[in-house]
Protein backbone atom coordinates (compact mmCIF):
# COMPACT_ATOMS: atom_id res chain seq x y z
CA UNK A 1 0.00 0.00 0.00
CA UNK A 2 1.23 3.49 -0.88
CA UNK A 3 2.45 6.07 1.62
CA UNK A 4 -0.61 8.23 0.88
CA UNK A 5 -2.97 5.36 1.70
CA UNK A 6 -1.19 4.70 4.98
CA UNK A 7 -1.40 8.34 6.00
CA UNK A 8 -5.10 8.77 5.20
CA UNK A 9 -6.10 5.17 6.05
CA UNK A 10 -7.38 4.55 2.54
CA UNK A 11 -7.71 1.04 1.18
CA UNK A 12 -7.06 0.08 -2.41
CA UNK A 13 -10.66 -1.13 -2.68
CA UNK A 14 -11.97 2.26 -1.55
CA UNK A 15 -9.84 4.02 -4.16
CA UNK A 16 -10.90 1.72 -6.99
CA UNK A 17 -14.56 2.22 -6.13
CA UNK A 18 -14.17 5.97 -6.64
CA UNK A 19 -12.78 5.69 -10.18
CA UNK A 20 -15.09 3.62 -12.37
CA UNK A 21 -15.57 5.84 -15.42
CA UNK A 22 -13.35 8.45 -17.09
CA UNK A 23 -14.82 10.75 -19.74
CA UNK A 24 -12.47 12.02 -22.46
CA UNK A 25 -14.00 14.57 -24.89
CA UNK A 26 -12.04 14.21 -28.15
CA UNK A 27 -11.95 16.33 -31.30
CA UNK A 28 -9.19 14.16 -32.82
CA UNK A 29 -6.61 16.90 -32.25
CA UNK A 30 -3.18 16.17 -30.81
CA UNK A 31 -4.25 17.77 -27.54
CA UNK A 32 -7.28 15.54 -27.08
CA UNK A 33 -5.18 12.49 -27.98
CA UNK A 34 -2.73 13.53 -25.24
CA UNK A 35 -5.69 13.59 -22.86
CA UNK A 36 -6.73 10.09 -23.92
CA UNK A 37 -3.20 8.80 -23.50
CA UNK A 38 -3.08 10.07 -19.92
CA UNK A 39 -6.59 8.78 -19.20
CA UNK A 40 -5.50 5.31 -20.33
CA UNK A 41 -2.59 5.39 -17.89
CA UNK A 42 -4.94 6.37 -15.06
CA UNK A 43 -7.42 3.67 -16.10
CA UNK A 44 -4.70 1.03 -15.87
CA UNK A 45 -4.19 2.00 -12.22
CA UNK A 46 -7.88 2.06 -11.35
CA UNK A 47 -9.38 -0.46 -13.77
CA UNK A 48 -11.75 2.29 -14.91
CA UNK A 49 -13.71 2.37 -18.15
CA UNK A 50 -12.90 5.18 -20.59
CA UNK A 51 -15.69 6.87 -22.53
CA UNK A 52 -14.58 8.72 -25.66
CA UNK A 53 -17.02 11.48 -26.54
CA UNK A 54 -16.89 13.16 -29.93
CA UNK A 55 -19.40 15.93 -30.58
CA UNK A 56 -20.36 16.76 -34.16
CA UNK A 57 -21.39 20.32 -34.87
CA UNK A 58 -25.17 20.76 -34.92
CA UNK A 59 -24.95 22.41 -38.35
CA UNK A 60 -24.58 18.97 -39.98
CA UNK A 61 -28.33 19.01 -40.42
CA UNK A 62 -31.49 17.36 -39.12
CA UNK A 63 -30.30 13.76 -39.41
CA UNK A 64 -29.94 13.40 -35.67
CA UNK A 65 -32.54 13.23 -32.92
CA UNK A 66 -32.78 15.48 -29.88
CA UNK A 67 -30.25 13.50 -27.84
CA UNK A 68 -27.63 13.71 -30.55
CA UNK A 69 -27.94 10.26 -32.08
CA UNK A 70 -28.53 9.54 -35.76
CA UNK A 71 -32.25 9.21 -36.52
CA UNK A 72 -32.78 6.13 -38.64
CA UNK A 73 -36.57 6.55 -38.44
CA UNK A 74 -36.23 9.55 -40.74
CA UNK A 75 -35.85 8.07 -44.21
CA UNK A 76 -34.46 11.31 -45.57
CA UNK A 77 -31.43 10.94 -43.28
CA UNK A 78 -30.43 7.73 -45.08
CA UNK A 79 -29.99 9.72 -48.29
CA UNK A 80 -27.97 12.47 -46.75
CA UNK A 81 -24.63 11.37 -48.18
CA UNK A 82 -22.62 14.03 -46.43
CA UNK A 83 -23.95 13.18 -42.99
CA UNK A 84 -23.56 9.43 -43.47
CA UNK A 85 -20.00 9.79 -44.76
CA UNK A 86 -19.10 12.17 -41.94
CA UNK A 87 -20.53 9.78 -39.38
CA UNK A 88 -18.72 6.77 -40.85
CA UNK A 89 -15.41 8.63 -41.02
CA UNK A 90 -15.76 9.76 -37.42
CA UNK A 91 -16.60 6.23 -36.30
CA UNK A 92 -13.54 4.86 -38.12
CA UNK A 93 -11.27 7.56 -36.68
CA UNK A 94 -12.46 6.87 -33.14
CA UNK A 95 -12.18 3.11 -33.63
CA UNK A 96 -8.60 3.46 -34.86
CA UNK A 97 -7.84 5.71 -31.91
CA UNK A 98 -9.17 3.36 -29.26
CA UNK A 99 -7.64 0.26 -30.87
CA UNK A 100 -4.07 1.52 -30.71
CA UNK A 101 -1.71 -1.15 -29.46
CA UNK A 102 -0.69 1.02 -26.50
CA UNK A 103 -4.29 0.90 -25.23
CA UNK A 104 -4.65 -2.88 -25.33
CA UNK A 105 -6.47 -4.24 -22.29
CA UNK A 106 -8.22 -0.98 -21.40
CA UNK A 107 -12.01 -0.83 -21.65
CA UNK A 108 -12.71 2.04 -24.08
CA UNK A 109 -16.09 2.83 -25.61
CA UNK A 110 -16.79 5.58 -28.11
CA UNK A 111 -19.85 7.82 -28.26
CA UNK A 112 -20.71 10.20 -31.10
CA UNK A 113 -23.24 12.96 -30.48
CA UNK A 114 -24.32 16.08 -32.30
CA UNK A 115 -25.15 19.45 -30.81
CA UNK A 116 -23.52 21.83 -28.38
CA UNK A 117 -20.28 20.55 -26.91
CA UNK A 118 -20.95 21.56 -23.32
CA UNK A 119 -24.52 20.24 -23.45
CA UNK A 120 -23.43 16.80 -24.66
CA UNK A 121 -20.56 16.62 -22.17
CA UNK A 122 -22.95 17.53 -19.34
CA UNK A 123 -25.43 14.85 -20.44
CA UNK A 124 -22.68 12.25 -20.53
CA UNK A 125 -21.43 13.16 -17.05
CA UNK A 126 -24.89 12.44 -15.65
CA UNK A 127 -25.98 9.49 -17.80
CA UNK A 128 -22.65 7.66 -17.49
CA UNK A 129 -22.03 8.64 -13.85
CA UNK A 130 -18.55 9.87 -14.71
CA UNK A 131 -15.90 10.03 -11.96
CA UNK A 132 -13.22 12.03 -13.81
CA UNK A 133 -13.03 14.14 -16.96
CA UNK A 134 -9.70 14.38 -18.78
CA UNK A 135 -9.58 17.22 -21.33
CA UNK A 136 -6.87 18.44 -23.69
CA UNK A 137 -5.65 22.03 -23.91
CA UNK A 138 -3.12 23.91 -26.01
CA UNK A 139 -2.00 25.87 -22.97
CA UNK A 140 -1.37 29.58 -23.40
CA UNK A 141 -3.71 29.83 -26.39
CA UNK A 142 -6.58 28.28 -24.46
CA UNK A 143 -8.74 25.30 -25.40
CA UNK A 144 -8.92 24.95 -29.16
CA UNK A 145 -11.20 23.29 -31.72
CA UNK A 146 -14.44 21.94 -30.23
CA UNK A 147 -13.21 22.47 -26.68
CA UNK A 148 -12.82 26.22 -27.07
CA UNK A 149 -13.45 28.95 -24.52
CA UNK A 150 -16.71 28.88 -22.66
CA UNK A 151 -17.24 25.12 -23.04
CA UNK A 152 -14.23 24.35 -20.87
CA UNK A 153 -15.18 27.05 -18.37
CA UNK A 154 -18.68 25.58 -18.10
CA UNK A 155 -17.36 22.05 -17.62
CA UNK A 156 -14.97 23.19 -14.87
CA UNK A 157 -17.71 25.27 -13.28
CA UNK A 158 -20.52 22.72 -13.22
CA UNK A 159 -19.08 19.21 -13.54
CA UNK A 160 -20.05 17.04 -10.58
CA UNK A 161 -16.70 15.30 -10.81
CA UNK A 162 -13.06 16.45 -11.00
CA UNK A 163 -11.61 17.71 -14.29
CA UNK A 164 -7.98 17.08 -15.27
CA UNK A 165 -6.69 19.43 -17.97
CA UNK A 166 -3.76 18.15 -20.04
CA UNK A 167 -1.35 20.35 -21.99
CA UNK A 168 1.24 17.95 -23.37
CA UNK A 169 1.88 14.25 -23.75
CA UNK A 170 2.49 13.01 -20.22
CA UNK A 171 4.15 9.91 -18.83
CA UNK A 172 2.33 9.16 -15.59
CA UNK A 173 5.36 7.43 -14.13
CA UNK A 174 7.05 10.85 -14.02
CA UNK A 175 4.15 12.53 -12.22
CA UNK A 176 5.17 12.64 -8.56
CA UNK A 177 4.08 15.89 -6.93
CA UNK A 178 0.78 17.75 -6.59
CA UNK A 179 0.45 21.33 -5.37
CA UNK A 180 -2.96 22.21 -3.92
CA UNK A 181 -3.54 25.96 -3.63
CA UNK A 182 -6.35 27.06 -1.32
CA UNK A 183 -7.75 30.09 0.46
CA UNK A 184 -8.02 27.78 3.52
CA UNK A 185 -11.39 29.18 4.56
CA UNK A 186 -14.06 27.91 2.16
CA UNK A 187 -15.76 24.68 3.23
CA UNK A 188 -14.16 22.04 1.02
CA UNK A 189 -14.88 18.62 2.55
CA UNK A 190 -16.14 16.93 -0.63
CA UNK A 191 -13.38 18.55 -2.68
CA UNK A 192 -10.70 17.37 -0.25
CA UNK A 193 -12.11 13.82 -0.23
CA UNK A 194 -11.85 13.69 -4.03
CA UNK A 195 -8.38 15.19 -3.93
CA UNK A 196 -7.18 12.64 -1.35
CA UNK A 197 -8.53 9.79 -3.48
CA UNK A 198 -6.73 11.14 -6.56
CA UNK A 199 -3.48 11.66 -4.67
CA UNK A 200 -3.66 8.17 -3.17
CA UNK A 201 -4.49 6.54 -6.52
CA UNK A 202 -1.43 8.06 -8.20
CA UNK A 203 0.70 7.86 -5.02
CA UNK A 204 1.57 11.56 -5.17
CA UNK A 205 3.42 13.82 -2.76
CA UNK A 206 0.97 16.51 -1.64
CA UNK A 207 1.87 20.12 -0.89
CA UNK A 208 -0.84 22.42 0.50
CA UNK A 209 -0.16 26.08 -0.17
CA UNK A 210 -1.56 29.54 0.33
CA UNK A 211 -0.39 32.51 -1.71
CA UNK A 212 0.13 35.49 0.57
CA UNK A 213 -0.61 38.58 -1.54
CA UNK A 214 0.39 42.14 -0.77
CA UNK A 215 -3.19 43.45 -0.57
CA UNK A 216 -4.26 40.67 1.83
CA UNK A 217 -0.99 40.05 3.61
CA UNK A 218 -0.49 38.16 6.86
CA UNK A 219 2.72 37.14 8.52
CA UNK A 220 4.11 33.81 7.38
CA UNK A 221 3.64 32.48 10.90
CA UNK A 222 -0.07 33.35 10.81
CA UNK A 223 -0.55 31.69 7.43
CA UNK A 224 1.42 28.64 8.50
CA UNK A 225 -0.88 28.29 11.51
CA UNK A 226 -3.85 28.41 9.15
CA UNK A 227 -2.28 25.72 6.98
CA UNK A 228 -1.67 23.50 10.00
CA UNK A 229 -5.27 23.89 11.15
CA UNK A 230 -6.54 23.17 7.63
CA UNK A 231 -4.37 20.05 7.37
CA UNK A 232 -5.53 18.78 10.76
CA UNK A 233 -9.20 19.51 10.00
CA UNK A 234 -9.10 17.49 6.76
CA UNK A 235 -6.81 14.71 8.08
CA UNK A 236 -4.04 15.52 5.61
CA UNK A 237 -1.28 14.31 7.90
CA UNK A 238 2.12 14.10 6.27
CA UNK A 239 1.42 16.77 3.66
CA UNK A 240 3.97 19.52 3.05
CA UNK A 241 2.77 23.03 3.97
CA UNK A 242 3.92 26.11 2.05
CA UNK A 243 3.41 29.86 2.33
CA UNK A 244 4.44 31.91 -0.71
CA UNK A 245 4.49 35.71 -0.92
CA UNK A 246 3.62 37.27 -4.26
CA UNK A 247 1.85 40.29 -5.69
CA UNK A 248 -0.66 38.15 -7.61
CA UNK A 249 -2.23 34.80 -6.82
CA UNK A 250 -1.84 33.31 -10.30
CA UNK A 251 1.82 34.31 -10.54
CA UNK A 252 2.46 33.01 -7.05
CA UNK A 253 0.96 29.61 -7.78
CA UNK A 254 2.96 29.25 -11.00
CA UNK A 255 6.22 30.32 -9.33
CA UNK A 256 5.65 28.08 -6.32
CA UNK A 257 4.81 25.13 -8.57
CA UNK A 258 8.07 25.73 -10.41
CA UNK A 259 10.02 25.98 -7.16
CA UNK A 260 8.40 22.81 -5.78
CA UNK A 261 8.77 21.02 -9.12
CA UNK A 262 5.07 20.16 -8.92
CA UNK A 263 3.69 18.08 -11.77
CA UNK A 264 0.04 18.90 -11.04
CA UNK A 265 -1.61 22.07 -9.76
CA UNK A 266 -4.93 21.43 -7.99
CA UNK A 267 -7.59 23.98 -7.11
CA UNK A 268 -11.27 24.25 -6.32
CA UNK A 269 -14.00 26.23 -8.05
CA UNK A 270 -17.34 27.57 -6.87
CA UNK A 271 -19.82 26.00 -9.27
CA UNK A 272 -22.60 28.40 -8.31
CA UNK A 273 -20.84 31.64 -9.25
CA UNK A 274 -19.59 31.43 -12.82
CA UNK A 275 -16.01 30.43 -13.27
CA UNK A 276 -15.53 31.34 -9.65
CA UNK A 277 -12.15 30.38 -8.45
CA UNK A 278 -10.32 29.18 -5.43
CA UNK A 279 -9.61 32.67 -4.37
CA UNK A 280 -10.79 35.45 -6.69
CA UNK A 281 -10.95 36.71 -10.25
CA UNK A 282 -9.94 34.38 -13.10
CA UNK A 283 -7.05 32.46 -11.56
CA UNK A 284 -8.40 29.02 -12.52
CA UNK A 285 -8.87 29.90 -16.19
CA UNK A 286 -5.57 31.76 -16.38
CA UNK A 287 -3.65 28.92 -14.77
CA UNK A 288 -5.25 26.39 -17.10
CA UNK A 289 -4.14 28.54 -20.03
CA UNK A 290 -0.72 29.74 -18.86
CA UNK A 291 0.74 26.85 -16.92
CA UNK A 292 2.24 23.90 -18.78
CA UNK A 293 1.49 21.64 -15.84
CA UNK A 294 -1.48 19.35 -15.42
CA UNK A 295 -4.40 21.15 -13.79
CA UNK A 296 -6.85 19.28 -11.53
CA UNK A 297 -10.04 21.13 -10.61
CA UNK A 298 -13.19 20.22 -8.70
CA UNK A 299 -16.13 22.25 -7.43
CA UNK A 300 -16.69 22.73 -3.70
Amino acid sequence: MSYSCKVWRCTLLQILRTMKKILVPVDLSTESENALDLAVQIARKSDAQIILLHVLDETVGQSFNTVGEIDFTDSSSLHNVYVIELLNKTKNDLRELKEREAYTGVNITEHIRVGGVYQRISESIVSEQVDLIVMGSKGSSGIEELLIGSNTEKVIRHAKCPVLTVKEKTDLSGVKKLLFASDLFTEQHDLIDKLKQFVALLDLELTIAKINTHHNWLSNKEVLNQLEEFSKKHHLDGSKLQVYDDGYIEDGIIRLAEMEKADIIAMGTHGRTGIAHIIAGSETENLANHSKRLIWTSIF
